[in-house]
């Protein structure tokens, strides 16, 4: 059981603990959690991951669970005060601040202003997305990440070679949060360190571990601000952020390679043809924001990558 998961269980009462501890009883030697997800009046299920790399569901039946039960978890994990965190879960989903790296999705009965949504009358199901890491010991995930994909700090300082600019995408689950973490900690740290500027919009980028970077995080800033904010004042050698896709934040990325600044990005498509016809990512190509277009895949906890050219696509 990892730490994380363990202090996600925190927030159920204990007969849904027992449960989950029920299931987790049934799981293979070194499978991992991604997701747990709890509906009213339905079994709760497990999403795990094996060492293969495999997706499995495990259900399992639970005590009733009310929409009270699922109002006192959503309180727990608002820490008691839902009105701080209202206004992300009016918008689907948020990331608690006492479990730093979970996001959770909340699905209920709304009620909608135009295309926003104003209320939440009742809570409906929660969804636990627990982030995965890469272990220190993958020597060849590391070489790669820090080496042909994202030069290191130390060998472009020396050169003088300014750092690449990259989007990395893949389809939701893969690991792109995982990976982006992995790489701030790798730019942002060490003898040859750099500043960071990361725009944690959905707050899941920072977790502890952070601590001896000189990363710079703008948590809950839209993007559109936080990287303006970013080059204005902060002055930094890269800026990360996470999940692009507005037009707003493509012509906030525009202003950011203005001033000379690299980015380092990630972005929810299966290939290439998919990315350049969505209309922000278009306007970023034309304007060659992105050096590199990679494509991540994830077998386990390793990572492989495919390199794209991002030439013309048929939309």
């Amino acid at each position: 059981m990892t730490e994380l998961f363990s202090r996600a269980l925190t927030f159920f009462p204990l007969p849904l603990r027992a449960a989950l501890l029920s299931c987790m009883g049934t799981l293979e030697k070194g499978a991992r959690i991604s997701e747990v997800r709890v509906r009213k009046n339905a079994p709760l299920s497990l999403t795990v991951t094996t060492s293969l790399g495999e997706e499995n569901l495990v259900c399992a039946r639970t005590p009733d669970v009310t929409e009270q039960t699922l109002r006192t978890v959503l309180s727990q994990m608002c820490c008691g005060s839902y009105h701080a965190y209202e206004n992300e879960i009016l918008r689907g989903w948020f990331s608690p601040r006492a479990c730093e790296g979970i996001r959770v999705g909340v699905a209920g009965d709304v009620i909608c202003e135009g295309e926003r949504v104003a209320t939440l009358r009742g809570v409906q199901a929660l969804c636990l997305r627990l982030p995965g890491c890469l272990p220190q010991r993958d020597e060849i995930s590391l070489g790669i990440l820090h080496g042909e994909l994202l030069s290191t700090v130390k060998e472009e300082k020396t050169s003088k070679k300014p750092l690449q600019s990259v989007l990395f995408y893949a389809p939701p689950g893969v690991g792109k949060t995982t990976l982006l973490r992995n790489l701030i900690k790798g730019v942002a740290s060490g003898k040859k360190a750099c500043r960071a500027s990361v725009i944690d919009t959905s707050a899941e980028l920072y977790t502890s571990g952070f601590e001896d970077t000189i990363a710079d995080f703008f948590i809950g800033y839209p993007k559109e601000l936080g990287i303006g904010l970013a080059v204005r004042a902060f002055s930094p050698e890269v800026i990360f952020c996470d999940e692009l896709g507005s037009h707003k934040e493509a012509e906030s990325l525009l202003r950011a390679q203005v001033g000379g600044v690299p980015i380092v990005a990630t972005a929810h498509a299966d290939h290439i043809g998919d990315l350049l016809c969505r209309p922000a990512f278009a306007l970023l190509h034309q304007n060659r924001i992105f050096d590199r277009y990679i494509r991540l895949y994830r077998v386990g906890d390793t990572f492989s990558f495919v390199e794209e050219k991002g030439g013309e696509s048929s939309c």
